[in-house]
């Protein structure tokens, strides 16, 4: 009957998790896109009497000094009039495309832009011109595309405000975001775990009282075996998942196929020739690393020593600052990277935030997975001994992970929301506050744990066997099941914001910029 409650108390939640986790999918689906238009000179729709010398665009971001960026005007005629490179000037923010002569007509303009954090941005607008001029130009001659600020004519027409809108499209691909997920999930293991067997279950098989030491021998080997297996599981989807983003990143930004993407010189271009690459190349540098380092640690046949000076304490060292890395190299190919010009802290607030997940939702993990696999086969009694001081330990370390996790995410809030009310009318917003309320679901699990069943084990420990232990640790283990299934939700949905645009790019999308012209439409 007990049995019975408990299944249908986890059936309930993780109803709860999947109605949540829908709704911050279905608003996230609602508009992909980053560096938005602000304005353009000429502006959409608008009629000039003389022809311009110039194409002015003006981004709400800064853009990549990249060969993607690209604008392209052509005549009623269809032939292409503009002079086949652009400039950057505003500090980034602008890109300008020089004009051939033109003759009167409707012209139409179309661009595509490469944000800071690596999001793609095309779109379509039109102007007319009543009469031909040849356009007055003293740009300097044999200038290098992306690196110099043209001289516009003074007499190009000012920019003009206008009410119809032209089209902008994101080039963000919605898998990109369950590929980011793969890459949460397997690095937070793999971080998790270096960190839980360093910081709480080596220390805890230590000091069991209950525990002898052969038995501690054994339950450090079955820990690090189940590990290896893990790691090299999480390994494998690190792999995957940075060729899957490289691959979708090249369809998306060279407007391919996915099978022209998989091109070698393709790849190559992206990793190359935009700010994607350095993070990539990071990320598997240190894949490999870590690969190296649990290749090193499997070898070494003496699990017990783990904490002696035969160098796996080292090497475990070793693959936590690696693991590390691996969470900073995605603070740098999302929201965070974007900020930095403006806000100086915006990715190292960002890497501590994920680090500080990895230390809660990888431990998580590691206590679901782990744990039991080290003690199985143990007496109740034992494995309530080494309960004991697992749970104070990783509490420790998931307290100061949740205060971390807290300030950070007020300060990462802060820099990309306008107000608290975004959080119920952006999609940006609305996603991030499912987020929270997972987040703050997950608590009392926490705190079920510390100040419940630990001083249920406690007592328990220190008494003959019962049938009360296996019990309480069946009860420990149903509800870490429980706040695991909630971490892996909070995760597809941190993988969900890194590619919406953060509250103050809808709100240039929604017009609420004075300057703005252009409507954000998903791109299907």
């Amino acid at each position: 009957m007990l049995q019975t409650r408990k299944n249908r108390y986890f059936g309930k939640c993780l109803a709860v998790v999947l109605r949540l986790m829908l709704a911050g999918a279905i608003f996230a689906t609602v508009a992909f896109g980053h560096a938005k238009l602000l304005r353009s000179t000429p502006a959409n729709g608008e009629k000039l009497a003389q022809p311009p010398s110039a194409i002015e665009l003006t981004f709400s971001e800064q853009l990549q000094a990249t060969e993607i960026n690209a604008v392209v005007v052509t005549d009623a005629k269809g032939r292409r009039v503009d002079k086949k490179s652009v400039v950057l000037a505003e500090d980034g923010k602008k890109m300008v495309a020089e004009l051939e002569e033109i003759g009167a007509g409707i012209l139409t303009v179309e661009w595509k832009a490469l944000s800071a954090d690596d999001h793609l941005m095309k779109g379509k607008f039109t102007f007319s011109v009543t009469e031909s001029k040849p356009p007055e130009t003293n740009a300097t001659p044999n200038a290098t595309p992306q690196n110099i600020e043209p001289q516009i004519s003074e007499t190009a027409p000012p920019t003009v405000e206008t009410q119809s809108a032209p089209i902008e499209k994101s080039g963000t691909n919605p898998l990109q975001s369950v590929v980011r997920w793969l890459a949460y999930l397997s690095i937070m293991t793999l971080f998790g775990g270096f960190a839980f067997l360093l910081f709480v279950l080596k220390p805890s098989l230590k000091n069991a009282t209950n525990l002898s030491g052969e038995e501690k021998s054994q339950a450090i080997e079955r820990a690090e075996k189940r590990f290896l297996g893990l790691s090299c599981l999480s390994l494998f989807l690190i792999v995957f998942s940075a060729l899957a983003a490289l691959v979708l990143q090249t369809s998306t930004l060279l407007e391919t196929s996915i099978a022209q993407a998989f091109a070698p010189s393709n790849l190559w271009k992206v990793l190359t020739q935009t700010a994607y690459g350095a993070p990539w190349f990071l990320q598997i540098a240190a894949t490999l690393s870590i690969f190296a380092s649990c290749i090193f640690i499997g070898k070494r046949k003496n699990a017990a020593s783990l904490n002696s000076a035969d160098g796996k304490k080292t090497l475990l060292w070793a693959g936590l600052i690696f693991s590390a890395l691996l969470l900073g190299t995605l603070s740098f190919t999302g929201h965070a990277r974007a900020a930095q010009k403006d806000y100086a802290f915006a990715v190292v607030s960002d890497w501590l935030h994920l680090i500080a997940a990895g230390i809660w939702v990888g431990g998580v993990f590691q206590l679901a997975l782990t744990l039991p696999k080290s003690i199985i086969g143990f007496p109740a009694l034992s494995r309530l001994s080494v309960l004991a001081r697992v749970i104070p330990r990783f509490s420790g370390l998931a307290i100061s992970a949740t205060i971390l996790l807290a300030l950070t995410g007020i300060y990462n809030s802060w820099i990309h929301l306008v107000g608290v009310r975004d959080l119920i009318t952006t999609p940006y917003g609305i996603t991030l506050l499912v987020k929270i309320i997972l987040f703050l679901l997950m608590l009392p699990l926490g705190g079920f744990n510390r100040f419940f069943i630990r001083p249920r084990v406690e007592k328990l420990a220190a008494a003959t066997d019962s049938g009360e232990h296996s019990k309480t640790i069946k009860d420990f283990y149903f509800v870490m099941i429980l706040e695991a299934a909630f971490a892996v939700a909070i995760l597809l949905l941190a993988a969900m914001l890194a590619f919406l645009p953060h509250s103050q790019e809808h709100h240039a999308a929604a017009g609420k910029s004075p300057n703005y012209i252009a409507i954000n439409i998903r791109n299907d």
